[in-house]
């Protein structure tokens, strides 16, 4: 008797995959892409659910918007960056619909997505409607709370060749201030 192992393999179609993940919406997709939800209250935030990095590498980037106020929010960390000059570079997914971020953001969630688990972000460009000017007064005037009740806070300097630069930079500075006051 021979016994073969038998190689299974589950193809499963998810949408965010295809070739079509990466091609730009037309005018009748945009009515289908994500639409923020008014707020409860003024103290009420919108935080970013970052799902964990899949298998495949293709993938696009997927979140969930979680409304809730300062006071109860869950552990989270809030992310400044630069907006940079590409306002809608390229397309995640907000609670499964297509939503259009810059290239600095889109890079910003591939690099804080783990393997395992989601994350809790909060990043001003998807947690803040940009569309909506009451929207934007609003959660401006919460900035300094929503920074402070962060368990941490990221400083994005980019991919670019000049961030290395500026961390070593910036090492040094932080060396010499410790040199500086020992010797004092």
């Amino acid at each position: 008797v021979i016994i073969t192992p038998i190689l299974a393999v589950l193809i499963i179609h998810d949408p965010a995959i295809s070739p079509a993940a990466t091609k730009p919406i037309s005018m009748e997709q945009k009515a289908t892409e994500f639409q923020h939800q008014r707020m409860g209250s003024e103290s009420s935030i919108r935080l970013l659910r970052l799902h964990p990095r899949p298998l495949f590498a293709n993938c696009r980037v997927k979140c969930d918007v979680v409304h809730t106020t300062i006071e109860r929010a869950p552990p989270y960390v809030a992310i400044s960056y630069t907006w940079g000059q590409d306002k809608h570079g390229q397309q995640i997914l907000i609670n499964g619909l297509p939503y259009s971020v810059s290239f600095n953001v889109h890079s910003i969630l591939q690099a804080k997505r783990s393997r395992w688990r989601s994350r809790m972000l909060w990043i001003d460009s998807i947690c803040i409607d940009q569309r909506n000017d009451e929207d934007k007064s609003q959660q401006v005037a919460l900035m300094r709370n929503i920074f402070e009740q962060a368990y941490c806070t990221i400083g994005w300097l980019g991919n670019s060749p000049g961030a290395e630069n500026a961390i070593h930079q910036l090492y040094e500075l932080y060396s010499r201030k410790f040199i500086d006051s020992d010797s004092i």
